[in-house]
Order: structure tokens, then sequence, then C-alpha cells
């Protein structure tokens, strides 16, 4: 890495880490780790204030009668009814679709159809995440969240002030000399009056 700034090397040590961590959070969010098999009986918006055009939450029977939710495309759900608390029905419907995901891939089989299970929440955070590392790790280290080096004789954080390269830290001296407290003044020894 010669040509490089300290700064620039440690700004590419912090995307060495943080890129392979946000592409492990992608795949988590976008359900690359994700098995089931079941069949879906009701969908819910993902949101109490979202439309019913977004993304929905399918609850998922299993066949050993263990129910889930997973989020999923509006397509999905057709044909299935709306039930807004996630309750499953007293009997499964003979005619309800069976809903199949496999691990390490992005697609989720729901009757006949097949759907993707990625969503712009599983591309924008992983983003974001690493974008803030950087910025986080330049606004520390140099005291400006866009420069990477930090500039000679200027102050990174508020009260915080870096030496030029080299130089030894100013020893701060003490206002107390080094002379203990004055003796304690004692009083007058005198004769008493009768």
């Amino acid at each position: 890495m010669n040509g490089f700034s300290p700064g620039q090397k440690a700004t590419l040590r912090v995307l060495g880490i943080s890129i392979p961590l946000a592409a492990l959070l992608f795949l988590a969010l976008g359900g690359w780790f994700d098995s089931y098999h079941g069949q879906a009986v009701s969908w819910r918006p993902v949101a109490e204030e979202q439309g019913e055009d977004g993304m929905r939450q399918l609850l998922v029977i299993r066949p050993n009668d263990d129910r889930e939710e997973h989020t999923l495309p509006p397509g999905a759900s057709r044909g299935l009814p709306l039930e807004r608390n996630a309750l499953p029905p007293v009997n499964i419907p003979d005619d309800a679709p069976v809903i199949h995901k496999d691990p390490f891939g992005f697609s989720v089989k729901v009757g006949l159809s097949t759907y993707s299970t990625l969503s712009p929440t599983a591309l924008l955070l992983p983003m974001l995440a690493v974008v803030l590392a950087v910025l986080i790790r330049n606004l520390v280290s140099t005291g400006g969240a866009f420069r990477m080096d930090p500039i000679a004789g200027e102050p990174m954080l508020p009260g915080v002030r870096q030496n030029a390269s080299g130089q030894p830290a100013p020893v701060k001296k003490s206002t107390r000399s080094k002379k203990g407290p004055p003796p304690a003044q004692r009083g007058k020894k005198g004769k008493r009056r009768r």
C-alpha cells in the first residue's frame, strides 16, 4: 500500500472490515439463509400504517402446526384472506397454497409462482452501514467526516489538540507552588487575668 497516506490506509482497513459485514447483513435481510415449508393461510400489512399495496407478512403453517410469518411482495398473497392479527384459521383450507423456500437463495415458491425475497431495505441498510463506518472513523480520527488525514495544528474534536508529528506532548505545569501550605497560626500564650 505504498503511496497511501496513513488516513487512507486506516480508511481502507475500515472498508475491509465493514464491507464483508455489510455483505452478511445483506444476505440475512434478503432471506438467503432462510428455509421453510408449509401452507400460506393469510396475510397482513408489514406495518399498521402501511397501505395494502406494500410488502406483506404471510402467515405460514408448517406441517408440525408451527406458525411463522414471512415478508413477501404483494403478489405472493393473491387469493389469501387478510388477517390483521395473524391468527391462524381453525381449519386450514384445502386450497391453501404451499409455500417453499430453500436455503441459499433469494426466491420463494408460493403455489405455482416464484417471488423474490429481496426488498429495498436489504440493499440500503448494508450500504448505509458501510458509509456510516467510514464517516465515523474520519470524524473520530480527523475531526471532519469527509477528511481522511488530520490537519496539523487543527483541533480534531472540541477541546482535543493534536501535536505535529514527532513533537512531544506539552507538559502541564501545576499552578500550585512546590512549597506546602503555610503553618497554622498559634494563639498567643498570655497570662490570664484574675
